[in-house]
């Protein structure tokens, strides 16, 4: 079963959007699991941070709700090496998680995560070919 870490705006994108992130997420969930997920604590910092920024507003209960289905749906890793690969922070703890969980796949709509195609044995992926891929393997 592969490893998974979504990035940050994966997980907003399923809460605000829906669509093919969200379509992942729920492909995360028992008992019709296709994938492990992994976060990370500061994953879901960074979640809530921008589910609260002026963009989108949430209420803090709402925050609240997102993130703990989030982190009962994932293995919460703890990084153990900090890395500073990419120019946005953020996107390096994405890589730190990923590292961790020994993940597969990353799966992000981020261009500068994108564009590394691959980390330390991670493929980088949208959420659009990580999908076809589990499609694949049905």
């Amino acid at each position: 079963m592969y490893r998974a870490v979504l990035d940050t705006n994966a997980y907003v994108s399923a809460v605000i959007f829906g669509g093919k992130p969200e379509t992942l997420f729920r492909l995360s969930w028992r008992p019709h699991r296709q994938f492990r997920l992994h976060a990370s604590h500061e994953i879901l910092k960074e979640t809530a941070r921008i589910l609260a920024g002026d963009e989108f507003s949430f209420y803090r209960e709402e925050i609240t709700a997102v993130i703990a289905t989030i982190a009962a749906a994932a293995e919460v890793v703890e990084p153990g090496a900090q890395v500073s690969v990419l120019a946005d922070d953020p996107d390096n703890r994405v890589l730190e998680c990923a590292l961790a969980a020994r993940a597969h796949f990353i799966v992000s709509g981020d261009s500068h995560l994108v564009k590394l195609g691959e980390y330390q044995g991670a493929e980088i992926v949208k959420p659009a070919r990580f999908l076809a891929l589990l499609e694949k393997e049905r």
